[in-house]
């Protein structure tokens, strides 16, 4: 790699090998030491105030107890249920009382449920969420489920090496041995609040109020006996992602500025978030929401002021600044995600993606417009001798952009590819925030050739979604998931139908296609080509492979009353999911 010496004041390196910026280890002492006002108990495990115990370091989340009368109420449970246990054996170490509720934040962190359920209460336990938490979960993990698995991998650096110059960094996940503890145990919500909404729990009153940060199903409880407020609000000790490079909807900055002025007005002593240290002292903490809902303030507003003023999400990019009592605010510091990325989602979330550019309206296709700027800069190898100079002059942004039209052109162009991977390698170890980080160190090694992420990682983001988890949705789910997997080539021409009895729920189901397009159906058909009679849970395991259709028959698990196995083979075969299925059979 090419010798950055000039560059080394601004690097550092950790104890596992792992090369960033000097700032960023700034901004990860400060999160620890951040825990310092906290009573430490044991390693990971922090006792807030009494009967207030958040855990830390087992997941990127926060896991909260407080200590009701009779049992514990837990706050998030992890992404899978080996950090659920994990959990569980940590705050053992303060209390042997049963879980007498969960609470859900928001539809991220919950995949630990199953383990503190069925340890202690059964079904006895409640667990409260915002009411768009099943929806939101299944849009996710399932509709979205292939891109959520993949990006949220590389923002976590799932791909990455455990040691070394490209290791991951900040947020780690732990990874079990026992498949079984790698699988997402979420169970669904038993009350839906309503904002606002007054719960007595386990003897404690509990206020929830609907928040946006970035979910738009979050929440925030205050527990006024305990002058403490649990959230998922925008607020933590890092400048908050109001857009996330994995991708997701749009995350509304007027609707999180509501929400940390929940907060504002509660005016609690302890504030413990799902992310990051706990805050504790009422006047420290009003300040500190204040300076936080004021730099997202500035924000949004300056770029709906510039949206008015018809500037491209470029030129916000280059003309919005935080002041620099904000700027400067360790709380608003771009550790995890840069301002740069809010102020484009904003763009995007608000008017869309044109900007005004009509060049932009009918582009030349990417193949094309990349071959003419080679062929301008007289071939590939004058492309590559320009992009050493700008290396040499720590032009990288500019030597990964240059070269990624050489790659259009040639994508096997093996000096192309190691100098956009040592543009890629030195960019994430100059970058402030993780996000960047990771994702520039994932593509390098990807151009490297080291790391294939067309693959799933080996543990997944958000844990492994299954048939136990997918059995506690509704039960026409799979199916409908199916609508945006149609391959519309092969699907052209066709005009044929699915009915689906689920037996055991007496429940009937249909998926149609017409010529290219799919449509779900919650009731019969007239005269579906194909009638297939099974259990839900049959129905699960052929969709994860676990059996094949033409098995499920055989053995009685399944009846096909209408049409022939080759031709519901032909059918199925036509969705992304099910293109083995001819093979299989």
């Amino acid at each position: 790699m090419t010798d950055l010496t000039e560059l080394s004041h601004k690097i550092v390196e950790t104890k596992s090998g792992a090369r960033l910026s000097k700032s960023m280890m700034e901004s990860f002492i400060r999160q620890m030491e951040a825990f310092n006002h906290c009573e430490k108990i044991s390693r990971h495990l922090y006792k807030v105030r009494d009967r207030v115990f958040t855990i830390a370091g087992l997941s990127i989340s926060n896991c909260t107890f407080i200590e009701g009368e009779s049992g514990l109420i837990v706050f998030d449970t992890g992404n899978n249920i080996g950090q659920g246990k994990e959990m569980l054996e940590k705050i053992r170490e303060v209390s042997d009382k049963p879980i007498s509720a969960v609470i859900y934040s928001h539809h991220h962190y919950t995949g630990g449920t199953r383990l503190f359920v069925e340890n202690d209460q059964g079904d006895a336990c409640a667990i409260y969420g915002h009411p768009k938490i099943e929806h939101n979960r299944r849009e996710t993990f399932l509709g979205f489920g292939r891109m959520q698995m993949r990006r949220g991998s590389i923002q976590v650096g799932q791909y990455l090496p455990d040691e070394g110059e490209d290791a991951a960094v900040g947020m780690t996940e732990p990874r079990y041995e026992d498949p079984e503890l790698n699988k997402n145990g979420h169970l669904p919500v038993t009350h839906e609040v309503a904002d606002q909404e007054e719960v007595v729990i386990d003897g404690l009153t509990a206020r929830f109020y609907h928040v946006v940060a970035d979910t738009d199903d979050s929440l925030a409880v205050w527990f006024p006996e305990l002058d403490t407020v649990l959230h998922n609000a925008a607020m933590m000790r890092l400048l908050y992602p109001f857009y996330t490079l994995r991708g997701d909807f749009y995350r509304s900055p007027g609707g999180a500025i509501k929400g940390i002025d929940v907060m504002r007005y509660i005016r609690p002593e302890f504030l413990v978030g799902c992310h990051g240290a706990p805050f504790i002292g009422r006047e420290e903490t009003y300040q500190a929401l204040t300076r936080v809902r004021d730099g997202y303030a500035f924000l949004y507003q300056q770029a709906v002021r510039a949206i008015n003023r018809g500037l491209s999400p470029d030129q916000m990019v280059r003309d919005i600044q935080l002041p620099d009592h904000l700027k400067n605010d360790p709380l608003l510091y771009e550790g995890y995600v840069r301002t740069d990325y809010a102020i484009r989602g904003f763009y995007r979330g608000i008017v869309g993606w044109f900007a005004e550019d009509t060049a932009d309206l009918n582009p030349p296709p990417p193949d094309i417009l990349a071959r003419e700027i080679v062929d301008g800069f007289g071939g590939p190898d004058r492309v590559i001798r320009r992009c050493q100079i700008l290396f040499e002059h720590h032009k990288f942004e500019l030597v990964a952009k240059l070269i990624t039209y050489v790659l259009q052109v040639d994508p096997e162009n093996s000096p192309a590819r190691q100098m956009k991977a040592d543009a890629l390698r030195v960019m994430a170890q100059l970058s402030p925030d993780i996000q960047s980080r990771h994702f520039y160190l994932t593509q390098a090694l990807g151009l490297e050739k080291r790391i294939d992420t067309s693959k799933p990682p080996a543990i997944k983001f958000f844990g492994d979604q299954g048939i136990d988890d997918v059995l506690n949705t509704k039960p026409g789910t799979i199916v409908k998931l199916l609508e945006n997997m149609l391959d519309p080539q092969k699907g052209c021409d066709v005009e044929k139908s699915l009915k689906i009895t689920f037996t055991e729920l007496d429940k009937v189901f249909a998926l149609a296609v017409r010529k290219g397009i799919a449509e779900f159906l919650e009731h019969a058909v007239d005269k579906a080509d194909f009638c297939l009679d099974l259990s839900r849970l049959t129905w699960l395991n052929i969709y994860f492979r676990q059996t094949t259709l033409k098995q499920a028959l055989e053995r009685g698990e399944a009846k096909l009353s209408r049409g022939t196995l080759s031709g519901l083979e032909d059918f199925l075969s036509l969705f992304d999911r099910f293109k083995y299925i001819k093979r299989a059979a």
